[in-house]
């Protein structure tokens, strides 16, 4: 029997991390002198590569002077100014080198923990990344940036609850800082909202990977209360009202995050899946083109603009979509799939046999 053409399902979120932190100079009460004109000192050549380190495209110029600085006196803030610049140009064997140095002058130095991590996560290593977040927080046990990450890794792993736990904390701590916002700058205030609005949004992810997407939706709604607005709140938020079956409520969503970022492939791609779920397959087609507009390489749009055509009685587009998206992703067992049932649709029982093999053999363990 074929299936019904229901597409693949690919409404997703990212997590948001906190990307690597500048090292204060005087977290550790370290002297660093103004730099004059003629650096004579290790400390001239740190200030000078202070001051080179805000400027974008000057890392090698902060690794020399770093370097000239470390060849006098060695000292952590000369590897980690060097580090970070590393870091910066990609430079991980080098930045976790230097990070070392760091930890063996300042055991205790949870930014230099906190970086590694990061170059962790960057690299690929999740369990390494995790690693150096837990030192982090164990130096600095109100390190909030540290518990987002950390979750963030727990989260994409699988481990939603315990990712759960950790923005729980994250948003413990944050929260207790709320009363002395008002004596801040707006820079400050800028920061405040953008950490803010991560937790909540990063904690939606995962409460809605959990399988909770009221949870979510409350997440999303607190996200949505700081300004600026973003899209992916609106899609994310989209995402868990379709999953409790408001499909007017996800569509507005997703509507109102293409109004915000009128490039947001995935939020066209979420709202076609909603109108076609719904029967309003015409226009799900046009969501699935836009996507596909926006992102040519977009193999997933390709395949559920595939099943639309098929739930539409035009099996010959849909074949023409599969094709496209094999030729993309050649791998793609969901592609195989429907075009076996657009051929079987067309008759061609030998071509969708062959296709539904194909696709079986790539995992796909769908029966048609």
């Amino acid at each position: 029997q074929a299936s019904s053409g229901k597409e693949l399902v690919m409404k997703t979120g990212v997590n948001q991390g906190v990307p690597i932190t500048y090292y204060n100079l005087f977290i550790s009460g370290a002297h660093v002198v103004v730099a004059s004109g003629d650096p004579k000192t290790a400390d001239d050549y740190l200030a000078m590569a202070k001051a080179s380190q805000s400027k974008k495209g000057r890392e090698q110029t902060v690794i020399r002077l770093a370097g000239q600085s470390l060849a006098l006196q060695p000292s952590g803030t000369g590897y980690f100014l060097r580090a970070y610049a590393k870091t910066d140009l990609k430079d991980y064997k080098g930045a976790i080198a230097d990070y070392a140095k760091v930890l063996t002058i300042e055991p205790q130095n949870a930014v230099a923990y906190y970086n590694l991590g990061n170059i962790k996560r960057d690299t690929g290593n999740a369990q390494g990344a995790i690693h150096y977040f837990t030192k982090a927080i164990d130096n600095q046990p109100q390190y909030v940036d540290a518990y987002i990450n950390r979750g963030n890794i727990k989260d994409d792993l699988g481990n939603h609850q315990e990712a759960i736990a950790d923005y729980d904390k994250a948003l413990e701590i944050f929260l207790q800082r709320t009363i002395s916002i008002k004596a801040q700058g707006n820079a400050y205030k800028i920061l405040y909202t953008y950490k803010l609005d991560n937790i909540y949004y990063n904690r939606g992810l995962a409460n809605a990977r959990l399988g909770n997407p009221r949870a979510a939706i409350a997440d999303y709604n607190k996200a949505l209360g700081l300004p600026p607005n973003h899209a992916r709140e609106y899609n994310n938020r989209g995402n868990a009202k379709d999953d409790l079956g408001d499909t007017q409520g996800a569509i507005t969503d997703y509507t109102k995050a293409i109004a915000i970022n009128p490039q947001y492939s995935e939020a066209y791609m979420n709202r076609g899946l909603t109108k076609n779920d719904s029967g309003d397959y015409q226009g799900a087609i046009a969501d699935y083109s836009k996507a596909i507009e926006i992102n040519p390489q977009y193999t997933e749009a390709y395949i559920n603009r595939c099943g639309a055509k098929i739930n539409s009685g035009d099996y010959q587009l849909a074949i023409a979509d599969c094709n496209k998206a094999i030729a993309i992703n050649p791998q793609f067992a969901m592609a195989y799939h429907n075009r076996g049932i657009s051929k079987f649709l067309l008759n061609d029982r030998k071509g969708a046999c062959s296709d539904w093999k194909k696709s079986l053999s790539l995992g796909n363990q769908l029966t048609e």
